[in-house]
Formats: C-alpha cells, sequence, structure tokens
C-alpha cells in the first residue's frame, strides 16, 4: 500500500478526453461520461458522479454572488482498475459557499488517484470545505490523495481533510461473532462507509 500525495503517476492520457464546457449551469448535475468538464455556475450547482474506474477533471466556476456550489462523489474501485479523480472549485464572486465531498473504496490492485483544490479570488468572499475519505479493502491497492488550497481571499474561511484507512478489525470481529463471514462482515462495512 502506498499513501502520498506528489508526482502522482495517470495511467490516462487526459490530452486525449475532449473538454466540455457547461455554462449557465444551475441544479443538480450528474455527470456519466468520463472526460474534463468545466462548469460555470449562475446559480446554486450540485454536482455528483460516480468515482469508479473513472477519470474526472472538474472544475466549477462561480459567474454570481451568494452560490451554493458543491461537487460530491463516492464509488468502488475494483480489480486493476484505477480512478483518476480532480475537483476544484473557484469562488470568483461574494458569499460563496464550497464543497467538495468525496468517498471511495479500493479493492484488489485497484487504485485511486485524487487530487482536490479550493481558489478564492481575492475579492471573493464565503467559506470553503472539502473532504475526501478512502477505504482500502485490499492490501495490494493503492490511494494517493492530495488536497489544496489557493486562498488569496481574507474573506474566505476554508478547511480540509483526507483520511485513508482500512476496515475496523474490531467492526469485523464484531460482526463475526453476529453470524457475518469475513466477506459479508467487510461488505456491511463497506457500505456503511460509503453511506
Amino acid at each position: 500500500m502506498q499513501s502520498y500525495g506528489l508526482k502522482i503517476q495517470s495511467p490516462y492520457n487526459i490530452e486525449s478526453f475532449r473538454e466540455t464546457v457547461i455554462s449557465n449551469a444551475s441544479g443538480n448535475i450528474v455527470l456519466t461520461d468520463s472526460g474534463r468538464y468545466i462548469i460555470r455556475c449562475i446559480g446554486d450547482t450540485y454536482l455528483s458522479h460516480n468515482l469508479a474506474n473513472s477519470l474526472f477533471h472538474i472544475t466549477m466556476i462561480s459567474e454570481a454572488d451568494g452560490l451554493n456550489l458543491e461537487i460530491f462523489s463516492s464509488g468502488i474501485v475494483d480489480n486493476d482498475s484505477v480512478s483518476d479523480i480532480y475537483h476544484k472549485i473557484i469562488a470568483a464572486n461574494s458569499n460563496i459557499k464550497s464543497r467538495i465531498k468525496v468517498s471511495g473504496a479500493t479493492k484488489g490492485n485497484s487504485k485511486i488517484i485524487y487530487r482536490s483544490s479550493l481558489e478564492a479570488f481575492e475579492n471573493s468572499s464565503g467559506t470553503g470545505y472539502q473532504n475526501a475519505k478512502f477505504l482500502h479493502m485490499s492490501d495490494r491497492s493503492e490511494i494517493d490523495a492530495e488536497p489544496s488550497l489557493d486562498i488569496r481571499s481574507k474573506n474566505y474561511p476554508t478547511s480540509h481533510s483526507v483520511s485513508v484507512s482500512y476496515p475496523d478489525k474490531s467492526k469485523l470481529w464484531y460482526l463475526s461473532i453476529r453470524g457475518y463471514d469475513k466477506t459479508e462482515g467487510e461488505e456491511e462495512i463497506l457500505n456503511g462507509f460509503l453511506n
């Protein structure tokens, strides 16, 4: 297992994925196709996608005051698959509430590459929050995670966190005395973690 965030190598040729621009975004957006996305938001925008076996590079940009901007992603990366995920929210206006929330798990020889960033322009205001949590279900899997902040405003408090862990052995033991075998116990823990 390796858990670090610098000089991450991706198997994807990012340039081969065309960039899609969504202008005047507002409301709920669900992305199903891998790719690079620029989301220009004029209203509250809540974006979600599955983390599993894909490449998603997403940048959301505020284009009006008083917006809630959120990116949510979760999923299981299985077998020899790789997920390469990049999330960025840019606060360019006043009273922008940014939130990035991710939960993912690896099985087998899989790999998650995760990078996230909150950016706030000098004259922007609001709050920013990013949280990513990952669970290794295999000793052979790899999770590389790197959160970052680029805050140029004095009026934009932010927080960020990343955690990478294994299933709690005491929880597995508890489930085993309740009649779950190892596989069933791991699935229960995984479902609880992702939900």
